[in-house]
């Protein structure tokens, strides 16, 4: 299965653990209802919630698709554009179907079984539905 996920280029980790405070305190006046104040906006259900099942010490969390990858990160072209000024780049990896745990809008896996086969600039611009 290939699932996409936004890493920081330079480690490889998700923006919850490089980021994760800066971009809400500079983003909330986006005008955009986070679900979660405390990390980067979100619309959807926390990965544990959402990912029965999630290893937290091993697994991580991506999507089906950029486009689903945009709609539950990152509605706002300006908070796109803020990730990747800190860095945050597209992963694409390819997972075994069996390693996947597959949410209602995100996915979860784990990184060492999976292989990266690209890191992409981050898309900024909406991806047509």
């Amino acid at each position: 299965m290939r699932v996409y996920r936004i890493e920081v280029r330079d480690t490889g980790t998700g923006p919850f653990h490089q980021i994760g405070m800066g971009c809400v305190e500079k983003h909330t006046k986006d005008g955009l209802g986070y679900t979660r104040s405390d990390l980067c906006p979100y619309s959807g259900p926390s990965v544990r919630e959402d990912c029965p099942g999630f290893e937290v010490d091993q697994d991580v969390c991506g999507c089906e698709s950029v486009r689903d990858l945009q709609t539950f990160w990152f509605k706002s072209p300006t908070i796109r554009r803020a990730m990747a000024a800190r860095g945050c780049r597209l992963a694409i990896y390819e997972v075994p179907d069996n390693h996947v745990i597959v949410g209602s809008q995100q996915v979860a896996f784990n990184p060492r079984i999976a292989k990266r086969i690209a890191l992409k600039p981050m898309p900024v611009k909406e991806i047509a539905a």
